[in-house]
C-alpha cells in the first residue's frame, strides 16, 4: 500500500473518533432550556376542574426570554412573557387560559410553547404538547330495562316481575358514576343521596330498587350515567336535573 491511501485511511479514522467524541459531548452537554414540565390537556370551561394550561422550565443560563403560544401550524396565538430576565436556573412559570391576544377563545386542538432567547439569538420548542378539549365525552344508553328498551327514558319500577333494573351503556372516560331520579313527584328528587361510582371499565349497572336496604315507593324512575373524561369534561347519558 502506497503512502497516500495510508494517510488517507489514518484521517479517515480520525475524523470518524473526532465525530464520536463530539456527539457524546453533545449527549452530555444540558439543554438550553431545561426541567420543562408541561400539562398535556385543559378544558377552560370554567367547572373548576383544568381550566388552565401551565408549563414551567428554567434556563442553564441567563437571558432574556420571550414565550408564546403557537398554534399546530407553528403560528402565533398569543404572547405569555415579552423580554422577560430569567436568571440561570430560576424557574419561569407560565398559564395560559386558552384564549388568544385579543382575549377570544381558541378552538380545540394541539398547541405548543415557543421560547425565543433573545442573547442566545435562539428559539427552542417545550417538547410537550399540551391540547385544549372542551367536548364532553359521548355517554350511550344502549340498553335499559327489565324490558329491552334502547331508550333512556323512565322507567316504572318495581315491574310486575319483581326484576331489577340492568342498565347497559358506552362511555369512554373515567370517574363513571351512575345517579337516579324519581320522576313522578314535583320538585324531582334524587332517590341516592350522592352518586353510585362505577369502576371506570364498567359497562352495565343492575339496581335491585333498594336504598339503604329499603325498597323505594312504585312510581316512575330516570338513570343517568355519567362519566369524566381526562381533560374535566362531564358528559351524561341524559340532562341532570338541578338539586332543588
Amino acid at each position: 500500500m502506497s503512502a497516500a491511501p495510508r494517510i488517507a485511511f489514518a484521517l479517515l479514522v480520525c475524523a470518524t473518533f473526532a465525530a464520536f467524541f463530539v456527539a457524546q459531548e453533545l449527549k452530555s452537554t444540558p439543554p438550553l432550556v431545561q426541567h420543562v414540565t408541561v400539562t398535556p390537556f385543559f378544558s377552560p370551561n370554567r367547572d373548576g376542574r383544568f381550566d388552565r394550561a401551565r408549563a414551567s422550565f428554567d434556563l442553564k443560563r441567563t437571558d432574556d426570554v420571550t414565550v408564546t403560544v403557537i398554534d399546530r401550524a407553528g403560528d402565533e396565538v398569543r404572547p405569555l412573557r415579552d423580554n422577560t430576565r430569567l436568571r440561570a436556573r430560576r424557574r419561569m412559570r407560565l398559564v395560559w387560559d386558552g384564549k388568544d391576544g385579543a382575549g377570544h377563545t381558541v378552538a380545540d386542538g394541539i398547541y405548543r410553547f415557543r421560547v425565543n432567547l433573545r442573547r442566545q439569538n435562539r428559539a427552542v420548542l417545550l417538547p410537550q404538547n399540551v391540547r385544549k378539549d372542551t367536548k364532553p365525552p359521548d355517554v350511550l344508553v344502549t340498553s335499559i330495562g327489565p324490558l329491552r328498551d334502547k331508550l333512556p327514558r323512565p322507567e316504572l319500577f318495581p315491574n310486575p316481575k319483581g326484576e331489577p333494573v340492568r342498565v347497559s351503556f358506552r362511555a369512554a372516560g373515567h370517574h363513571k358514576e351512575v345517579l337516579v331520579y324519581r320522576t313522578d313527584v314535583r320538585p324531582l328528587r334524587a332517590v341516592f343521596p350522592a352518586p353510585i361510582a362505577l369502576a371506570d371499565a364498567a359497562q352495565r349497572w343492575t339496581w335491585d330498587g333498594t336504598v339503604d336496604g329499603r325498597r323505594v315507593a312504585a312510581g316512575t324512575y330516570v338513570v343517568v350515567v355519567r362519566v369524566r373524561d381526562q381533560a374535566g369534561n362531564i358528559g351524561s347519558s341524559a340532562p341532570i336535573p338541578p338539586r332543588l
